[in-house]
């Protein structure tokens, strides 16, 4: 149970990318391709955003703190990779 998960940026880049899709109710097929396109530009809202962040948090098994949550970390799917990168490392 304690063995943690080496995790590639393309995994969690795949992995953003489907929840996007869902959150957004998206087919797969059309889920978001631009990772630096702004996630409120593919109808990511506040609340969806807080969704996401508690997907994230469960899938990897990681926890923000409140001052990691800020809207500039969460605004692509290629910023957010870095902040999960990060605690992953971390």
């Amino acid at each position: 149970m304690g063995m943690s998960k080496e995790w590639k940026k393309e995994e969690v880049i795949d992995y953003l990318r489907e929840s996007i899709a869902e959150l957004t109710e998206e087919s797969k097929d059309s889920a978001p391709v631009d990772i630096h396109e702004p996630i409120y530009d593919m109808g990511v809202d506040s609340m969806k955003t807080i969704q996401l962040i508690v997907l994230i948090e469960q899938h990897f098994d990681i926890n923000f703190d409140d001052e990691e949550l800020i809207m500039e970390s969460f605004s692509t799917i290629d910023r957010i990779t870095d902040c999960i990168v990060n605690k992953l490392r971390s």
